[in-house]
């Protein structure tokens, strides 16, 4: 999968897992916006260069996230403790 676009998973209670591909390069505006609240963590794949404006917006147990190797990222997320970044991370 190349891109999940905007609002793909928007208010999906029975969302409990995400898992974004390798190959993903996009994630659209509040495409998991307001699902469910089991999620607490998300891991970011090396390939992603983008996330729309309120793409985890709402998911309030999200409290990790992490980035493996940030390009060009845009992102809105709210309610969070924690961002890990890659070692090898020069510049935000």
């Amino acid at each position: 999968m190349i891109s999940i676009g905007n609002n793909s998973f928007y208010s999906c209670p029975k969302i409990n897992n995400i898992e974004i591909q390798s190959s993903t390069i996009f994630i659209g505006n509040s495409a998991f916006e307001n699902c469910n609240e089991n999620i607490s963590n998300i891991v970011l794949p090396e390939s992603l260069l983008y996330i729309g404006n309120y793409a985890f917006n709402g998911c309030s147990k999200l409290k990790e996230l992490s980035i493996l190797s940030p390009k060009s990222l845009l992102f809105f997320i709210l309610q969070l403790k924690k961002i890990k970044f890659a070692e090898t991370t020069k510049y935000i």
